[in-house]
């Protein structure tokens, strides 16, 4: 589990949830945490928001109405401790808090390159390209 300095949020993987307290907040990225519907992209349940991303390598796959609303809910609890993960925390979940650091707060720079440059020496473990990444670097300029 990586904490990132100037925050309450931690990048970790689905191995390390169970590691996690009850009391935080968490953003679940995948389809194996996400409830029974394929149609529904987002669902929040209490101090939990679950969001059925598969690991694709189409960026098509991505909306960025979805990005902006998880950025929203980091966004709202960014003064409480925050665990954001995926199965592995190699490209979804790490995409997610790259955008948010660089969207919302001035950790990172807004340039899409200059924010991948300076996220990959944060942390080092972030595979890209991929899909999410194609898709932050097509929708970049789009994110609020």
């Amino acid at each position: 589990m990586k904490h990132f300095k100037f925050t309450n949020i931690y990048l970790g993987d689905q191995y390390e949830l169970s590691k996690i307290p009850k009391n935080w907040y968490k953003i679940h990225v995948g389809s194996k945490f996400f409830p029974n519907s394929k149609e529904l992209k987002i669902y929040i349940d209490g101090n939990e928001m679950f969001v059925n991303w598969e690991d694709s390598s189409d960026e098509n796959d991505f909306k960025t109405n979805d990005l902006i609303k998880i950025l929203d809910f980091i966004y709202m609890y960014k003064n409480q401790n925050l665990f954001i993960h995926c199965e592995y925390a190699q490209s979804r979940s790490p995409a997610v808090l790259m955008a948010y650091l660089a969207k919302r707060t001035k950790i990172l720079p807004d340039n899409f390159f200059d924010a991948l440059e300076e996220f990959v020496k944060m942390y080092p473990k972030f595979v890209y390209p991929s899909g999410i990444t194609k898709f932050l670097k097509t929708n970049w300029t789009l994110i609020k």
